[in-house]
């Protein structure tokens, strides 16, 4: 990232934990624990007992039953849509599509949250004044055994597993939580792909 022009940035928030902190109550999925997610959870759970294929398979349901479709007109540009309308609607744009699969994955006892990044400035997104302006995307950063994972429902049907599951770099981004930890680094693994392979 580069700016070939001057820029004065201007904010009403203090820092990043504030950035994270103002979004909670829009994107928090213990409100959206509705008889529709919780059907979608109940659908998966009895597909599998195991964990990791219950994200796996939470992830899937979101790229394969929602369109991804962005109307960032008003409020919408910044607040997402209810679980239960885009299930309805079957489309919405990456707000909506996280909090569904974050309201699915509470469903499911996984911890997630929802996570703003910028495809722009990646890792140096730190170095602006801490404001929402700073993103033009948010994804979910899901956790499991010890893992961590980053996951973008907007992208197309992914191929894999989740040890093998490719996930973008986005360098740094700030945590949606009442009591997060602001910014956070935002690299994913390497998916671990055998060196040698024998036929």
């Amino acid at each position: 990232s580069y700016e070939h022009f001057p820029v004065t940035e201007f904010s009403s928030f203090t820092n990043w934990v504030e950035v994270g902190a103002y979004f909670h109550p829009f994107y928090d999925a213990a409100q959206f624990q509705t008889d529709k997610v919780l059907d979608v959870a109940a659908t998966i759970r009895a597909s599998t007992s195991d964990r990791a294929q219950q994200l796996r398979a939470a992830l899937d349901y979101v790229q394969q039953e929602v369109r991804y479709l962005g109307i960032e007109l008003g409020p919408g540009g910044y607040i997402p849509r209810s679980p239960d309308l885009v299930l309805e609607r079957r489309f919405g744009d990456c707000k909506d599509m996280v909090v569904l699969l974050t309201s699915i994955l509470m469903a499911l006892n996984i911890e997630a949250k929802p996570l703003l990044v910028d495809f722009g400035y990646l890792g140096q997104v730190s170095d602006r004044v801490p404001t929402f302006a700073a993103f033009d995307h948010v994804v979910a950063m899901a956790k499991l055994d010890g893992n961590t994972y980053f996951l973008d429902p907007t992208r197309g049907p992914q191929l894999g597993d989740l040890t093998h599951l490719q996930q973008a770099d986005f360098g740094k981004g700030v945590v949606i939580a009442a009591n997060g930890p602001g910014m956070i680094n935002a690299v994913a693994p390497k998916p671990r792909i055998p060196a040698q392979i024998t036929y």
